[in-house]
């Protein structure tokens, strides 16, 4: 899990797993768990805990997709959230 906060990105992780075999033609279930209220951020794959990290800095922001070693496609993502509490902080402006 990284921040990029207009500085380059930095290793959030409080706990990673040893890694994992994402297998090859295989379409796989990644499921990211967010309370911005208490820092949690946590990410699931296919079911099972694979990283950890608290971080309060951004009541709201966007997601984003990277890879350092492997490659992939991206397909139905979808988002849920609760009622956005106001918020004075600055929105970054959208990626070109």
């Amino acid at each position: 899990i990284m921040k990029v906060n207009g500085e380059p990105r930095k290793k959030i992780s409080s706990w990673t797993n040893k890694g994992i075999n994402w297998g090859d033609h295989q379409w796989r279930r990644v499921r990211i768990e967010r309370d911005a209220d208490i820092g949690s951020i946590k990410v699931f794959f296919e079911g099972e805990l694979v990283q950890e990290a608290n971080d309060k800095d951004f009541s709201f922001g966007a997601i984003g997709f990277g890879s350092f070693d492997d490659s992939g496609k991206i397909d139905n993502v979808r988002l849920w959230t609760r009622q956005a509490k106001s918020n004075k902080k600055k929105l970054l402006p959208r990626a070109k």
